[in-house]
This record gives structure tokens, C-alpha cells and sequence, in this order.
């Protein structure tokens, strides 16, 4: 906690001490409960991907054996994905090749044990430090959603503002190994749905 505290303050130090602090930070999302814990007047606002999106994403980059710069960044371990034999490992596990993805399996694993994590610490955070926001409904009309966000942590949006024009909604198809089990893959995460309101459309 002293390090996270520490980084905090070299954050604003460097940057204006009177505006607010915003962390963003995908691996450590789980620790919303403990930071919560610490940090007793922290808000926070859960950015979702559809499900389906979210996996097709992630499957994609590991199809291609590319390693996640940030994890690169944070962790000494994870620059093994670096050496070529394991990218080579890497895509052949999360490919089609044998007629069987293991790969997508743990991806699928992975989700759900987040998305369980997430509905068991939700009950210890007051509804009112938190909000849900879509990802995708945040392309589709960004100034809507950035002005929520900023109401729920006490600040406003410029009235000459508007971020509409900035943001674009991505269009792709899903990979054909998701496709093959969208039924089964929109059932599994119905909870996520039904929590920021994702219909069947992906």
C-alpha cells in the first residue's frame, strides 16, 4: 500500500495537486474491495466490453503470439512471452489447427472466475461509489456516458465540449471459433448482461 501511495503522489506531483486523481488499470480491477478498504472516499466506474467482444479481443492477440506491453511493464515474469518458441506455443494453443482450442478454454475460465470475483465484492462497496458503463455504448454517444462519469465522482463536463466526433464504434466480425458457441458463450456470461445491459446483438 506504502508503493501504491507512493505512486499516487508522484502522479500529481508531476501533473496539477488540484485535479482529481484517476487510475486506470485493467490487471488490477479485482482490488477495487481492498483499494476501497484503504481508501475509504474512492469511486470507481467499471468500463464492460461485451463478453463475446471482450474474448474475440483477446483471443485475436493471442492468435498472433503478440505480448501485452503494460503486463511487459509490471511484471518480470511475463517477458517470457517474448522468447519466439513461446509465442510459437502460444499460437498454436489459442488456434484451430487440431480441431481444439485449449486456449480459449482458459480464456473462457479466466472470465468467469473474474466476472465471480466481481459479484462477491460488489455487496461490500455502497452502491453509490459506483458506476457500470459499456464500452461500446460509450463509442456510440461518448459525451452522454464521460458526463455521467464525471458527475459520479463530483466534476463537470464543459458545455463547449463535445466528444461525440472523437469516438467510432468498432465493426468486425467475430472469429469463427466464438461464432460456432455464441449461444452457449451468451448464456454463460447472461449475469455480465444483464448487469450493464448488453442484449444479444454483439
Amino acid at each position: 500500500m506504502e508503493s501504491f501511495v507512493r505512486f499516487c503522489q508522484k502522479v500529481q506531483y508531476v501533473s496539477d495537486p488540484s485535479v482529481p486523481l484517476v487510475l486506470k488499470s485493467c490487471p488490477d480491477y479485482r482490488n477495487f474491495l481492498f483499494i476501497k478498504s484503504k481508501i475509504p472516499n474512492a469511486k470507481f466506474v467499471f468500463l464492460f466490453r461485451h463478453p463475446l467482444r471482450l474474448l474475440d479481443s483477446q483471443l485475436r492477440i493471442f492468435q498472433k503470439g503478440e505480448a501485452n506491453k503494460l503486463m511487459l511493464m509490471m511484471s518480470k515474469r511475463y517477458s517470457i512471452t517474448e522468447s519466439p518458441v513461446v509465442k510459437r506455443l502460444m499460437k498454436g494453443a489459442f488456434s484451430d489447427c487440431f480441431g481444439i482450442n485449449p486456449g480459449h478454454s482458459w480464456l473462457i475460465h479466466r472470465m468467469k472466475v473474474a466476472e465471480g470475483q466481481l459479484f462477491k465484492d460488489l455487496p461490500f462497496v455502497e452502491r453509490k461509489d459506483y458506476i457500470f458503463v459499456g464500452y461500446e455504448e460509450l463509442m456510440v454517444d461518448a459525451q452522454s456516458h464521460v458526463q455521467r462519469i464525471l458527475a459520479h465522482v463530483g466534476e463537470t463536463c464543459p458545455a463547449d465540449v463535445n466528444l461525440n466526433p472523437y469516438t467510432q464504434p468498432r465493426k468486425f466480425e467475430l472469429l469463427p471459433d466464438i461464432q460456432k458457441r455464441q449461444e452457449y458463450l451468451l448464456r454463460l456470461f447472461q449475469k455480465t448482461r444483464d448487469l450493464v445491459g448488453f442484449d444479444e446483438e454483439v
